[in-house]
C-alpha cells in the first residue's frame, strides 16, 4: 500500500530543506535621496510643497525642513522693527 502513495516532495512533511538549494534573498536599504521630494506629513504626503499649516519651532516646520512660513524677509523685518519702536513710550 505504501508504494502506491506518491514520494513526498523534499522539505515538505518535517523533514528539513537542503540548505544548498535555498535562496538567497538580498534586499538593498539605501537612504533616501536628496532629490526625493517629501511631502508634508500634515496633508499625509498628498503635497510636494508647504501649505504653511504647522507651527514652526525655531523656524523648522514638523517635516524637519525649514519651514518657508516662518522665513522673513527685508520687508517684513523692517515693519516688525518700526512696529515694536512705535509701541514703546
Amino acid at each position: 500500500m505504501s508504494s502506491d502513495l506518491p514520494a513526498e516532495p523534499h522539505g515538505h512533511f518535517g523533514e528539513e530543506p537542503n540548505m544548498a538549494n535555498r535562496r538567497v534573498v538580498r534586499r538593498n536599504h539605501r537612504r533616501v535621496l536628496e532629490y526625493t521630494t517629501l511631502g508634508c506629513p500634515l496633508t499625509k504626503s498628498r503635497t510636494a510643497w508647504c501649505f504653511g499649516i504647522c507651527v514652526p519651532v525655531e523656524g523648522i516646520g514638523v517635516c524637519g525642513r525649514i519651514a518657508p512660513h516662518a522665513l522673513m524677509g527685508r520687508t517684513q523685518e523692517a515693519i516688525l522693527r518700526h512696529k515694536l519702536r512705535s509701541a514703546t513710550p
